[in-house]
């Protein structure tokens, strides 16, 4: 049998020549290109191009966040609940002007005690580690601009 070195070029014409052109995006067929490369100059073995194994073994999403959800990742954390009360009361101007002490109180209560708690921003950047984490433990998963793609569960 004859051994033949397969390009980037090659590898994501062969998902075209299958049907496939759609199974995963330009830079997520690039960066499985690349671990499969390492994962071959790393092991020694030889990988074949099999375009519907590739599909059935691995999945691209948007976030790692996004695909551990889909297999059981809880969120953790008091963001999706108090951090975005507390947003959602601040910007409600009858309760910051409200004559009634006790439910200024318990705003304030509320405020004081989530004030440090991270922004959307920085809470999901914290989640999507996390999940990438999680995912790490139980597949493989390759992180590249754009998404993810993990090895099938």
């Amino acid at each position: 049998m004859m051994k033949t070195d397969v390009t980037q070029y090659d590898f994501e014409r062969a998902f075209a020549d299958m049907g496939r052109g759609d199974s995963f995006t330009y830079a997520g067929k690039q960066a499985l290109y690349d671990w499969l490369i390492e994962y071959e100059e790393g092991t020694g073995e030889e990988q074949e191009l099999d375009v519907i194994a590739l599909c059935c073994d691995f999945s691209e999403h948007d976030s790692a966040l996004e695909a551990a959800k889909e297999y059981g990742f809880e969120v953790d954390g008091p963001w999706f609940g108090a951090h975005r009360l507390v947003a959602m009361i601040s910007e409600i101007e009858d309760i910051e002007d409200s004559d009634d002490d006790e439910l200024r109180a318990i705003v304030d209560d509320i405020i004081e005690e989530y004030q440090d708690a991270p922004d959307e921003e920085e809470y999901l950047e914290e989640q999507e580690e996390a999940a990438v984490e999680w995912l790490n433990e139980r597949t493989s998963v390759i992180v590249f601009d754009g998404g993810v793609i993990i090895q099938g569960f």
